[in-house]
């Protein structure tokens, strides 16, 4: 819920504030807010510079991660590359310069999966997600002895199976390779639809020029000589008054009414195939 949402409660108005601390990207705050009985609290919040996280991800499917030492836990954790954003830097450039740095990393394209707050609580930082694409190794990794980085490439399956099992414990990292997954998984969602769309079409396809062909046929035993431009008139001749010359050309106005719905259909759904004409009218579409 933002601040701005009118069902948030009242944002507690702040007396004083003054900093107590700051080195390097660290700032320390401490505040004076009002409470509703008249009195008043201190409260501390924290300056943090906002940060990325880029789950990077090569050609042939495999997630590029970095295992390093984080001091607040004094162990090593597993997670996508990720750092500082520079004041005034582009989040999506930050995060393909991070993955560089720490891997040696190239990207071909970044991909913004959304933001969140670090920790609101205490601090405004926020902190942006990206997925990157094409991934693949040009260079050493920036040598820097205070943050030692080992790459460590694992497919998807090992990536869903660690998150499962609590592995990834940093909850940026196991927020962005949710998001990163995710999406990658609503692709391939929409790519076998679209493929199954496709078989059925060319299906279709198989069938409307199948009972074309036998109206056409049809129509020219009972009137030889007619022409496609004839077909698409078929009223004026009243000796294709047939029932079976009817009958297939109710068949083939059917094939074509489904192939168009479900064109149709996934075009709105999938954003599937091109342009479509409208269901064309019996046999007179073609010759």
């Amino acid at each position: 819920m933002s601040a701005d949402d009118p069902r948030s409660p009242p944002r507690p108005a702040r007396l004083a504030s003054r900093e107590l601390y700051r080195r390097a990207f660290l700032g320390v705050h401490e505040h004076t807010i009002a409470l509703r009985s008249g009195g008043d609290r201190r409260v501390i919040s924290l300056d943090l510079p906002d940060c990325c996280v880029v789950v990077a991800v090569t050609e042939d499917g495999r997630f590029v991660l970095v295992r390093q030492h984080r001091h607040g836990i004094d162990a090593s954790t597993l997670e996508p590359a990720g750092g500082v954003v520079e004041r005034g830097e582009d989040p999506a450039a930050a995060a393909p310069r991070e993955l560089r740095e720490e891997t040696g990393y190239e990207l071909a394209s970044v991909e913004p999966l959304g933001w969140a707050h670090v920790n609101p609580p205490i601090a405004s930082a926020r902190v942006f997600f990206f997925l990157g694409r094409g991934a693949r190794r040009t260079a050493e990794p920036v040598d820097d002895e205070c943050e030692e980085v080992e790459t460590v490439l694992l497919d998807e399956a090992d990536v869903v199976a660690q998150l499962e099992g609590g592995q990834f414990t940093h909850v940026l990292a196991a927020h962005a390779l949710t998001l990163a997954i995710a999406r990658l998984g609503r692709e391939r969602v929409a790519s076998a639809d679209r493929r199954a769309v496709e078989r059925v079409l060319a299906l279709l396809d198989g069938m409307e020029a199948h009972a074309h062909g036998k109206v056409v046929a049809l129509a020219r035993r009972l009137l030889p000589g007619l022409t496609a431009e004839d077909l698409r008139n078929p009223h004026d001749f009243p000796d294709l008054d047939d029932p079976d010359w009817h009958f297939e050309d109710g068949q083939l106005v059917g094939i074509q009414a489904v192939r168009f719905a479900i064109r149709s259909a996934a075009r709105d759904l999938l954003g599937h195939g091109d342009q479509e004409e409208g269901t064309r009218a019996g046999a007179g579409e073609t010759g």
